[in-house]
């Protein structure tokens, strides 16, 4: 019997599924990285996003609203590409590794928005 690492079986991720869609953050901190780390050289991971998630949080609202859009782009690219895939047949996992058998009644409702 395999024990540790060997005993759980890592999951198998289909080639053909569409990539998630990126938040906001996750696009500046893309643009900006390696103009941030250039900059603050004696940071470490931890500390760096810290550091970046200060600046995004103090970005004026139309740059930030930029990122926001880039977001939206994202999230509907990724939504026309899992319709796709779903519709030739591929099938939409949820994190605990189960067939997520609501995933074409809840694509036909709307996006609950959320307001900060």
């Amino acid at each position: 019997k395999a024990t540790g690492k060997d005993a759980t079986a890592k999951k198998v991720k289909d080639p053909n599924m569409p990539k998630r869609a990126l938040i906001p953050f996750f696009i500046f901190m893309g643009e900006n990285r390696t103009k941030i780390a250039a900059a603050n050289p004696t940071l470490s991971l931890g500390p760096l996003v810290k550091k970046m998630s200060e600046i995004f949080k103090a970005l004026p609202a139309d740059e930030a609203e930029r990122y926001i859009s880039l977001a939206k782009a994202d999230k509907e690219r990724y939504t026309t590409e899992m319709a796709k895939y779903l519709a030739n047949g591929g099938v939409k996992v949820t994190n605990n590794g189960m067939e997520d058998r609501t995933s074409t009644i809840a694509s036909s409702y709307p996006a609950v928005q959320v307001q900060r």
